[in-house]
């Protein structure tokens, strides 16, 4: 909590020191709030890793394998999909990008969009099937 807090502290300084015409004078605030989000990140992956392999090993890990197949499925199927034409000619020439860059922008549209329109068919399939088991 407390690392979320220093990082937070440092990205509003960052914006209230940060001058356009001098973007070096709030640097270090960048630096430490940027080196703060991958503490975090760290952490969260670390954490959980450890309840997988903790559920894994107690035997409840069926489940979670089989979202973790389905999810990777998703990302290949996604992958195969895109075109890699996602991103414009004037934004690959300005940000210096790739057609793979595309592609890997196109496939993660679509997974978003796939797991969107899972998520709301979940949640209609489970507001019904409640509904009818109350009558």
């Amino acid at each position: 909590m407390a690392v979320a807090i220093i990082g937070s502290i440092c990205c509003i300084l960052f914006a209230i020191k940060y001058d356009k015409f001098n973007p070096e004078s709030a640097a270090g605030f960048y630096s430490l709030a940027y080196i703060i989000l991958l503490v975090l990140i760290a952490l969260c992956l670390i954490a959980m890793l450890f309840f997988v392999i903790l559920r894994i090993v107690k035997g409840e890990g069926k489940g979670l394998l089989i979202g973790f197949g389905l999810l990777v499925v998703l990302c290949v199927v996604s992958f195969l999909l895109s075109s890699g034409t996602d991103l414009s000619q004037t934004f690959l020439d300005k940000y210096n990008a790739t057609e793979k860059i595309s592609k890997l922008v196109g496939a993660g549209s679509i997974a978003t969009y796939i797991l969107v329109f899972a998520s709301a068919v979940a949640i209609v399939y489970v507001e019904l099937a409640q509904l009818f088991k109350k009558k």
